[in-house]
Protein backbone atom coordinates (compact mmCIF):
# COMPACT_ATOMS: atom_id res chain seq x y z
CA UNK A 1 0.00 0.00 0.00
CA UNK A 2 3.19 2.35 -0.14
CA UNK A 3 3.29 2.60 -3.32
CA UNK A 4 -0.03 3.96 -3.70
CA UNK A 5 0.25 6.39 -0.90
CA UNK A 6 -2.66 5.76 0.55
CA UNK A 7 -3.85 7.00 4.15
CA UNK A 8 -5.54 4.92 6.78
CA UNK A 9 -7.84 5.82 8.83
CA UNK A 10 -8.35 7.67 11.35
CA UNK A 11 -6.91 11.06 8.89
CA UNK A 12 -6.53 14.15 10.57
CA UNK A 13 -7.70 17.44 9.18
CA UNK A 14 -4.48 18.16 8.21
CA UNK A 15 -3.82 14.88 6.18
CA UNK A 16 -1.88 12.78 8.88
CA UNK A 17 -2.97 9.20 9.41
CA UNK A 18 -2.77 7.22 12.59
CA UNK A 19 -2.38 3.61 10.96
CA UNK A 20 -1.49 2.04 14.88
CA UNK A 21 -4.22 3.42 17.12
CA UNK A 22 -3.27 4.19 20.84
CA UNK A 23 0.52 4.35 20.53
CA UNK A 24 -0.01 7.52 23.17
CA UNK A 25 -3.26 7.80 24.58
CA UNK A 26 -6.74 6.23 24.69
CA UNK A 27 -9.94 8.24 23.40
CA UNK A 28 -10.46 8.79 27.02
CA UNK A 29 -10.30 12.59 28.52
CA UNK A 30 -7.73 11.36 30.74
CA UNK A 31 -5.85 9.42 28.27
CA UNK A 32 -5.89 6.13 30.14
CA UNK A 33 -8.00 2.98 29.38
CA UNK A 34 -10.74 1.76 30.95
CA UNK A 35 -10.50 -2.11 31.79
CA UNK A 36 -13.21 -4.27 32.79
CA UNK A 37 -13.01 -8.04 34.52
CA UNK A 38 -14.79 -10.63 33.06
CA UNK A 39 -16.17 -13.66 33.70
CA UNK A 40 -15.62 -17.03 31.53
CA UNK A 41 -19.11 -18.59 30.07
CA UNK A 42 -18.62 -21.88 28.93
CA UNK A 43 -20.36 -22.63 25.72
CA UNK A 44 -24.18 -23.84 26.43
CA UNK A 45 -23.68 -26.31 23.56
CA UNK A 46 -21.02 -29.14 25.18
CA UNK A 47 -20.58 -32.24 23.31
CA UNK A 48 -23.10 -34.75 24.69
CA UNK A 49 -23.88 -38.74 23.57
CA UNK A 50 -26.19 -37.44 20.83
CA UNK A 51 -24.11 -34.92 19.40
CA UNK A 52 -20.74 -36.16 20.13
CA UNK A 53 -18.51 -34.04 18.03
CA UNK A 54 -17.29 -30.32 18.37
CA UNK A 55 -17.70 -28.24 14.89
CA UNK A 56 -15.27 -25.40 14.60
CA UNK A 57 -16.39 -22.90 11.66
CA UNK A 58 -12.52 -22.76 10.43
CA UNK A 59 -11.25 -19.99 7.99
CA UNK A 60 -9.62 -20.17 4.47
CA UNK A 61 -6.72 -18.25 3.25
CA UNK A 62 -8.92 -17.85 -0.36
CA UNK A 63 -12.24 -17.24 1.35
CA UNK A 64 -14.00 -15.44 2.91
CA UNK A 65 -16.93 -15.39 5.03
CA UNK A 66 -17.87 -18.79 4.36
CA UNK A 67 -16.95 -17.65 0.17
CA UNK A 68 -20.37 -15.97 0.19
CA UNK A 69 -18.66 -13.63 -1.92
CA UNK A 70 -15.36 -14.69 -2.80
CA UNK A 71 -16.90 -17.95 -4.01
CA UNK A 72 -17.79 -15.49 -7.66
CA UNK A 73 -14.51 -15.56 -8.18
CA UNK A 74 -13.23 -17.90 -10.63
CA UNK A 75 -9.43 -18.27 -9.83
CA UNK A 76 -11.04 -18.72 -6.60
CA UNK A 77 -13.54 -21.39 -6.60
CA UNK A 78 -10.38 -23.44 -8.89
CA UNK A 79 -8.52 -23.66 -5.34
CA UNK A 80 -11.61 -24.62 -3.58
CA UNK A 81 -14.40 -25.45 -5.65
CA UNK A 82 -17.06 -26.78 -2.92
CA UNK A 83 -17.22 -26.93 0.50
CA UNK A 84 -16.08 -29.63 2.97
CA UNK A 85 -15.55 -30.80 6.28
CA UNK A 86 -11.96 -31.32 7.49
CA UNK A 87 -12.17 -35.14 10.05
CA UNK A 88 -8.58 -36.10 12.24
CA UNK A 89 -7.19 -39.36 10.93
CA UNK A 90 -8.64 -40.88 14.48
CA UNK A 91 -12.33 -40.05 13.61
CA UNK A 92 -12.06 -40.73 9.94
CA UNK A 93 -10.73 -44.76 11.12
CA UNK A 94 -13.45 -44.72 13.97
CA UNK A 95 -16.00 -43.98 11.74
CA UNK A 96 -15.03 -45.53 8.47
CA UNK A 97 -14.81 -41.97 6.37
CA UNK A 98 -12.04 -41.64 3.56
CA UNK A 99 -11.25 -37.98 1.86
CA UNK A 100 -14.11 -37.43 -0.56
CA UNK A 101 -16.71 -39.65 1.35
CA UNK A 102 -20.30 -37.38 1.64
CA UNK A 103 -21.26 -36.98 5.28
CA UNK A 104 -23.54 -35.93 6.87
CA UNK A 105 -23.60 -33.40 9.71
CA UNK A 106 -26.17 -32.87 12.03
CA UNK A 107 -26.27 -30.95 14.84
CA UNK A 108 -29.20 -29.90 17.30
CA UNK A 109 -30.06 -26.62 14.44
CA UNK A 110 -29.96 -28.34 11.53
CA UNK A 111 -28.06 -30.49 8.99
CA UNK A 112 -25.27 -30.49 5.96
CA UNK A 113 -24.11 -32.66 3.83
CA UNK A 114 -20.64 -31.69 2.55
CA UNK A 115 -17.35 -33.84 1.41
CA UNK A 116 -14.85 -34.65 3.92
CA UNK A 117 -11.18 -34.36 3.84
CA UNK A 118 -9.27 -36.63 6.30
CA UNK A 119 -6.36 -34.37 7.47
CA UNK A 120 -3.78 -33.71 10.85
CA UNK A 121 -5.22 -30.27 10.81
CA UNK A 122 -7.76 -31.32 13.07
CA UNK A 123 -7.21 -34.00 16.41
CA UNK A 124 -9.79 -36.18 17.96
CA UNK A 125 -13.60 -35.41 17.58
CA UNK A 126 -12.77 -31.89 16.83
CA UNK A 127 -14.21 -31.37 13.33
CA UNK A 128 -13.36 -28.25 10.91
CA UNK A 129 -16.37 -26.79 8.23
CA UNK A 130 -14.55 -23.37 6.78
Amino acid sequence: MRDFKSLQWPVAADGTDQPLLYTKEFAFPDGKARLFPLSLTEPTDQPNAEFDLHLNNGRLLEHFHEGNMTYRSEGIREKTPDTFVEVSPELAEERGIQSGTWVQLTSRYGQLRVRALVTGRVQAKNSTCP
